[in-house]
């Protein structure tokens, strides 16, 4: 039985090179072994795509998908009109644009979290890769769109792993190199998110893997580019109905006709319960500022496209009404709209292929339905309609 009255003892072992030598060796050893072990287990496992086409993913790759399906189409069936832009841009039917703007075959390259380097790399594939000499590209555009994130891998952590992986498009991308990119993906696999996706594929998958499958076969998406699910034209209500049926009667009655962004009591009122997360109003757009960077490459997007004489028309994009009455309470969103717009503005004044810029970025301005929204920001095709007959309706004929 131990004697706890008694002081304890400590004895002194003289620290030698080599004691200090079998340390290193042990503890770099044990950090190279556990790396390997995790990068081993990433490329198996492969969840965000870096290693191949085989794997347990995170989720959908529809860039990686829509690259490789336009890459095996015969050069007569290239579509002749395009709509590119972020995941607010997926309801955009097809068929709506070439109803008014008289194409055949239009294709929809929104693409989730896309931001201006997506929009960039898209045009550069469609003009380069493809060769495709379209009649109209449609733009989406919103203070997203030109929003520092950094929420990507290390190295690159500007772009999304969905981009980085998608080498068409990859390559296009300002920052970009492929020793960066192999540098990035080993050290990605070592993060603890990584490590937290890869514990949780495994616990619902077990160790099976599976091939990413080609757009043509891929439930969640149409041949056209568009999203299954938010081509919807039935939303589930994410709001009570008092609070669309309040949005609905202002836009009826035309009441944001006087200031849109001067909030009613009615309105003020609402903004009050909280539907929306506010994390997720102030983290809409990160820092509250967007990125000067990400206005340049827009406009070398703007200039591709104007030197293949390609018309161009650009939407500056909604929110749910509540959501945008939320942004203006508690964010910058009214001043970042404002210079977005006289940003867009300018670009219309430079370049003559930019046919038309809509304003679109509240539903008053193109009377849109509130109810016609999949969540806050995901428009149904009733909305994507009405927002394409406007961008009709203002289109400079020439």
């Amino acid at each position: 039985m131990v004697d706890y009255r008694k002081e304890p003892i400590s004895s002194i072992t003289e620290d030698t090179p080599q004691n200090f030598s079998r340390f290193v060796i042990g503890f770099f050893g044990t950090v190279f072994i556990l790396a390997t072990g995790l990068i081993i287990a990433s490329i198996y496992i492969n969840p965000f795509g870096y290693f191949g086409t085989t794997g347990q993913f995170e989720t959908y790759n529809a860039r990686r998908a829509k690259a490789a399906y336009l890459l095996k189409l015969p050069r007569e069936e290239l579509p002749d009109a395009w709509i590119i832009g972020s995941s607010n841009m997926l309801p955009f039917q097809p068929r709506t644009l070439n109803r008014f703007f008289d194409t055949q075959n239009a294709f929809n390259l929104g693409s989730y979290w896309g931001r201006a380097e997506d929009l960039w790399s898209w045009t550069n594939f469609i003009v380069h890769d493809l060769s495709a000499a379209p009649k109209v590209v449609i733009l989406g555009v919103e203070p997203w769109t030109f929003a520092d994130d950094q929420r990507g891998p290390p190295l690159l952590s500007q772009y999304r792993r969905r981009l980085i992986v998608t080498k068409n498009l990859a390559k296009y991308l300002p920052e970009y190199s492929d020793l960066r990119y192999q540098v990035s993906r080993l050290l990605d696999s070592l993060t603890i998110q990584n490590m937290r996706i890869m514990a949780r594929m495994v616990r619902k998958n077990g160790f099976r893997r599976r091939q990413v499958r080609a757009l043509e076969s891929n439930p969640r998406f149409n041949i056209d580019g568009t999203s299954r699910p938010l081509s919807k034209i039935e939303a589930d209500p994410f709001l009570p109905p008092e609070i669309n049926d309040l949005y609905r009667r202002a836009v009826e009655r035309s009441t944001y006709n006087t200031d849109p962004n001067s909030l009613s009591e009615a309105r003020r009122n609402v903004t009050a319960s909280h539907y929306i997360r506010l994390d997720d109003v102030v983290n809409f757009l990160p820092g509250d500022r967007m990125q000067p960077e990400d206005f340049a490459l827009f406009r070398e997007t703007i200039a591709l496209l104007h030197s293949r004489n390609i018309e161009v028309g650009i939407i500056m994009l909604p929110t749910h009404p509540y959501f945008y009455d939320l942004l203006v309470k508690h964010t910058n969103y009214v001043e970042h709209l404002n210079e977005l717009k006289e940003f867009l503005k300018s670009l219309q004044a430079e370049f003559e292929n930019v046919n038309t810029v809509l304003d679109a970025s509240h539903i008053y301005k193109f009377r849109g339905k509130p109810d016609a929204f999949h969540d806050k920001y995901h428009m149904t095709p009733i909305n994507t309609d009405l927002v394409l007959e406007r961008l009709h309706q203002d289109w400079r004929k020439k």
